[in-house]
């Protein structure tokens, strides 16, 4: 896991290191943006880890995962509200993924 100081800057430092799509869950699955293809988790990898905590307030904690996928030469981020605010699918997602962390 890594610290940075804001969303932004770390979401830009990934883009220049190559991770230029956009993931999201849909069902059981991620969607990447823009490239609008569907993969299963369990063919990605977790790269890396940035959690961010909202001192003042709940609702700015979030989580970015940098992903890529071997299988289909594609890397991209994941970004995720942290904590309550994290949607279920979400949740699910994150769970899933915490398997292809190398610790």
């Amino acid at each position: 896991m890594s610290e940075a100081f804001s969303v932004l800057e770390i979401l830009e430092q990934l883009y220049r290191r190559g991770y230029t799509e956009d993931f999201r869950v849909i069902g059981q699955n991620m969607r990447l943006i823009p490239a609008n293809v569907l993969i299963d988790p369990e063919y990605l990898i977790v790269d890396d880890i940035y959690r961010f905590e909202g001192y003042t307030d709940l609702g700015d904690e979030a989580v970015i995962f940098a992903l890529s996928c071997p299988k289909n030469n594609l890397k991209g981020t994941y970004l995720v509200a942290y904590g309550p605010m994290m949607d279920i699918a979400d949740s699910h997602m994150v769970q899933k993924l915490s398997y292809f962390y190398p610790r």
